[in-house]
């Protein structure tokens, strides 16, 4: 994944505050794949996973990944500290997240459920 731009607070994942004029990897996620990104002006969140469903229901558990500005505890971790790099939310730990969005000061996550024999 690729990053740039504003990183007053550390919205951009690399572990500092720099402001980026150009392009700059973030190698954090480099063996993984990321299915989804939801980002706000301040925070950012990742799923990673596997699109793998069988009549649009996911089988494969995907991880949340959330950093930057944690004012409100946007980033869904259990300190309202800033996070500078991606960093696991440890809540959706086995569960099956289908979606992440990203708003001002607030996240959602969309769990979906498996059903065998339904």
């Amino acid at each position: 994944m690729y990053v740039w731009g504003w990183n007053v607070y550390c919205q951009l994942g690399l572990g500092d505050f720099t402001n980026r004029l150009k392009p700059t990897l973030n190698s954090f996620f480099k063996n993984k794949k990321i299915i989804k990104m939801a980002y706000r002006e301040n925070h950012c969140m990742v799923l990673v996973g596997k699109w793998s469903f069988i009549w649009f229901i996911f089988l494969e558990n995907g991880e949340v990944y959330s950093w930057g500005n944690n004012m409100y505890g946007e980033l869904g971790h259990e300190y309202s500290e800033n996070w500078n790099t991606p960093t696991l939310i440890d809540f959706f730990k086995g569960m099956n997240v289908m979606d992440v969005f990203a708003f001002s000061f607030k996240s959602f996550v969309i769990l979906g459920f498996l059903c065998i024999n339904c």
